[in-house]
C-alpha cells in the first residue's frame, strides 16, 4: 500500500469511530439503513428466459422487524416512522 492508501484507511476508519460513538443504538446488522437488497434470477435453472433481474428489499429483522429505528432504537411507528428521531425507510436511497 501507498502512504496515500494507509491515510485514507486511517481517515475511514477514524470517522467510523466517531460515528459508532455518536450513535451508540445504531443496528449493527444492517448498518443504520433498515434492511438490505437482494437480487434472484427469475429464469429456472439451466435456463435463460431474458436478462434481468428481480430486486428486492428486506427489512433488518434484528430492528427494522422489531419495531426498532436502525438509526437510534427507538420505536417506529405503523408506517415505519421513528418516533423519536424521524428516520423512516423512504429517507435513504435508492428509494
Amino acid at each position: 500500500m501507498t502512504r496515500d492508501t494507509d491515510s485514507q484507511c486511517g481517515d475511514t476508519q477514524a470517522l467510523l469511530g466517531q460515528s459508532e460513538r455518536n450513535t451508540p443504538d445504531t443496528c449493527r446488522r444492517c448498518g443504520g439503513t433498515g434492511g438490505g437488497w437482494y437480487a434472484e434470477d427469475p429464469s429456472p435453472a439451466g435456463v435463460s428466459l431474458g436478462v434481468g433481474w428481480y430486486w428486492f428489499w428486506e427489512p433488518c429483522p434484528e430492528c427494522l422487524d422489531v419495531g426498532r429505528c436502525p438509526r437510534c432504537g427507538a420505536k417506529v411507528d405503523d408506517e415505519d416512522r421513528c418516533l423519536s428521531c424521524g428516520w423512516r425507510v423512504s429517507s435513504d436511497p435508492p428509494y
